[in-house]
């Protein structure tokens, strides 16, 4: 059986506001109806990113559309390696690898997280969570409107 191609543009999908990111969930079930795969386009503003976490079931490939910031990855051995990432950079994420990325830059850092299978997008539009990042405030802003950050919401996961 073969599935109908899906072209999305941004402001055909609700946009999730987290004290950590502004994100749209652009490919997973609830949006085209991928079992495979899920991708979500993700701003992080100046000092803030996802904290250290996990995806116990799915391998994820972050792209570093524009921006720069600093990815940690922990090795097996539990010791972390810190790279710096800027747009261009492609960083893969082996299934049960911890890691975090942060924006270090002054201007905003725009990444696209593709995950197989696509759990995690579910997780971050559910909860605001993308694989054990807390979050504080969540909202949900229907598609075709503008999300607005409250001051509050700048507050959150910086290092």
């Amino acid at each position: 059986m073969s599935k109908k191609q899906v072209i999305l543009h941004p402001h055909q999908v609700e946009t999730i506001v987290t004290d950590w990111t502004t994100a749209k969930v652009m490919c997973g079930p609830g949006v085209n109806g991928s079992e495979e795969m899920g991708a979500v386009s993700l701003f992080f503003e100046p000092g803030h990113g996802h904290s250290r976490h996990i995806h116990h079931d799915a391998d994820q490939i972050i792209y570093v559309i524009s921006g720069q910031g600093e990815h940690i990855a922990e090795l097996a051995d539990g010791t972390s390696v810190t790279e710096k990432v800027s747009a261009g950079s492609l960083i893969y994420i082996p299934k049960g690898s911890y890691h975090s990325t942060f924006n270090t830059g002054w201007d905003p850092m725009r990444v696209l997280a593709v995950f197989s299978p696509p759990g995690p997008v579910q997780a971050l539009r559910d909860v605001g969570d993308s694989g054990g990042v807390g979050t504080a405030e969540m909202r949900i802003v229907p598609a075709g409107e503008i999300a607005t950050r409250t001051p509050t919401s700048n507050q959150g996961a910086s290092r």
